[in-house]
């Protein structure tokens, strides 16, 4: 029997409150780079889903006046991987026309947007994000500032990586597991990064 060859994307996130600054320097630190986010984020599930079995969401983001799709199947189960969320991940762009349109004619339905504004770090193949959340205003189509209590988001996400199956070499992601959790363990003390089902 084989086992699948999907693209995986290992992730975890937390929150906190108050100001961002240390969690900022200190990946400032141990981050090759970081630039700017300004980040529009749309979720979709199928039109006609019941919310069982294995419906795959679709995540839209908007950035530097790109789309990028990403469908995301359910994360596999705890314990295979306890300390983070795996989950099958394959991602395409947009290069031309309204994403979300085309979203919409293969039966999808938004569940969630919102705007995501704040900073991006990378470090190696990861992806940092470190914002707040802003809603979307129904009438103008733009973000509504949060409330200046709002909680900070941090969010970390590998570029997928292939899981092989082959018993007789250590899976890719095996190391891309330990480097989400590096970041995990240099943020300790500052935000409480977990595993999600979302």
């Amino acid at each position: 029997m084989s086992t699948p060859n999907h693209p995986y994307e290992v992730s975890l996130s937390g929150s906190f409150t108050g100001s961002p600054q240390a969690v900022l320097d200190r990946l400032s630190l141990h981050c090759s780079s970081s630039r700017a986010l300004n980040m529009r984020e749309v979720v979709l599930e199928p039109r006609w889903w019941d919310g069982q079995g294995e419906g795959v969401l679709l995540r839209c983001r908007r950035e530097e006046g790109r789309w990028s799709l990403c469908a995301l199947m359910r994360p596999e189960p705890e314990r295979l991987y306890p300390d983070v969320t795996v989950r099958a991940a394959i991602y395409s762009f947009v290069h031309s026309g309204d994403a979300l349109a085309f979203a919409s004619g293969l039966g999808y339905k938004r569940k969630t947007e919102l705007w995501r504004k704040g900073y991006t770090f990378f470090r190696g193949d990861l992806v940092v994000h470190v914002f707040r959340s802003e809603a979307v205003d129904s009438h103008s189509n733009l973000p509504v500032p949060p409330h200046p209590s709002a909680p900070y988001e941090v969010e970390i996400k590998s570029a997928p990586q292939r899981h092989l199956g082959d018993t007789h070499a250590p899976s890719p992601l095996v190391g891309v597991v330990e480097e989400v959790l590096e970041i995990r363990t240099l943020l300790k003390g500052l935000v409480d990064l977990e595993r999600a089902e979302v």
